[in-house]
């Protein structure tokens, strides 16, 4: 996991992120400990040598199993010294470049992820089939075998068809465009592996059957084509921030990539401040104890008030309810903004990028010791890399981590702006 942040003004933006990656091994039946490994890896990037623009990763380290680092050097490799007036069109550039370097994602491994992305959907269906079949059997409406290969054919193929009409009732992708029977033809191997690997977790006591199959196919092709970011453990952000040649003041734009589909990246815009006039603070993957400094109350405990408090109108005054519990959210923004975010923004919006660069630091860091000083696994930490983006003075590292010493390794430099 990771812990990344922007802190920008009208004189510039400040990136910081953590080093820790958290690597997951493949189960294989050995009886290995495959217990989740945490690594360092670089996260903050230069997207152009030239220009004053800056890219930092978070989620998944990779994008089908290639490192997001190697595809960001070869992505700057060939930028070399174009440039684009706006950050936004920098952003679309880098996901031509991925779609148009299939070299990157093999048809095979495309379909591979796909199943990945396929089975966890079906592991979330089987929590909820697993809870019905626990009060079944704890309400004695199952005897024997066959009553419990019946439930569990039945509350499968329900629990699916609901999960099928959640996914469906989703906006289209605007990335994919791929018709049921290409679709089939190109992905049949895949739905196959994750039917296999569903028929396993049930535990062989159901077979493949037409109706299965059907929801299966139904399941796939909307998990597909439907904007269906943050259903995943598999999905990537991209965070691409700085100043076009024609941009005054920094912008960002924030992506949510789920993987490729057909030939073709599949993301969404998730954040988008195209030259921010205000002073903006924005935090990205592990963001709970940034939104805890900005609005003095963590966001678990303002979900624990919310839904007590819910659940005494419903139960107490029902007719009003839904009045009461808008205004109080209301009002608790309100108060929020006040006295947490606001003053917070109005020094933000004064701060010189030196200044900048240090919050920026100090928050990520500050996500980093709660995670060190609690029984939360550290999947936020190690060396903070940080840079300022200005107009005039183009990507500054403020900080910046190397695996390697680099007075040790002149030609790197040297190498580095080769041409």
């Amino acid at each position: 996991m990771t812990a990344e942040i922007a802190v920008m003004n009208r004189s510039g933006v400040a990136l910081a992120a953590d080093s820790a990656v958290t690597v997951s091994f493949p189960e294989r039946g050995d009886g290995l400990d495959r217990t989740p490994k945490i690594y360092t890896a670089n996260k903050l990037f230069m997207l152009s040598k030239y220009e004053p623009i800056g890219i930092m990763i978070n989620g998944s380290a990779s994008i089908l199993g290639i490192p997001w680092e190697l595809i960001i050097k070869e992505y700057r490799r060939q930028l070399g010294e174009t440039s684009f007036p706006r950050v936004l069109e920098y952003c679309n550039d880098f996901v031509h470049h991925l779609n148009n370097n299939l070299e990157y994602f093999p048809k095979e491994l495309q379909a591979s992820y796909f199943a990945q992305s396929l089975v966890e959907h079906l592991s979330d269906v089987l929590v909820n089939v697993n809870d019905d079949l626990t009060q079944l059997v704890k309400d004695g409406h199952i005897a024997d075998e066959a009553a419990f290969e019946k439930a569990t054919e039945e509350r499968l193929i329900s629990h699916l068809k609901d999960h099928v009409a959640e996914i469906g009732a989703l906006a289209d992708s605007n990335c994919i465009d791929i018709d049921e029977t290409r679709f089939f033809n190109d992905y049949e191997i895949a739905i196959d592996g994750a039917q296999d690997r569903l028929l396993e977790m049930v535990g062989g006591t159901i077979q493949s059957t037409k109706d299965l199959r059907d929801v299966l196919n139904s399941l796939a092709y909307f998990v597909a084509t439907k904007e269906t970011l943050g259903s995943t453990s598999v999905e990537s952000g991209v965070v691409i921030a700085g100043y076009g040649s024609s941009e005054i003041y920094p912008s960002l734009i924030a992506l949510g990539v789920e993987g490729v589909i057909d030939n073709h990246l599949k993301y969404e815009i998730v954040n988008r401040r195209e030259e921010s006039r205000n002073a903006l603070i924005v935090p990205f993957a592990q963001a709970d104890m940034i939104h805890m400094f900005m609005e003095g109350v963590s966001p678990e405990y303002r979900r624990l008030v919310e839904s007590y408090l819910e659940k005494v109108f419903r139960d107490k005054l029902p007719q009003i309810a839904d009045t009461l519990i808008g205004e109080f959210r209301q009002h608790a923004a309100a108060a929020a903004r006040q006295y947490g975010s606001q003053p917070i923004l109005d020094a933000v919006e004064m701060l010189p990028v030196h200044e900048l660069a240090s919050m920026a630091e100090t928050l990520v860091n500050l996500t980093s010791f709660r995670r060190r000083v609690t029984p939360d696994q550290e999947t936020v930490g190690g060396p903070v890399d940080v840079a300022v983006i200005t107009k005039g003075d183009g990507f500054i590292w403020i900080q910046r981590k190397h695996y390697f010493d680099v007075e040790k390794n002149p030609h790197f430099l040297t190498n580095y702006y080769r041409g």
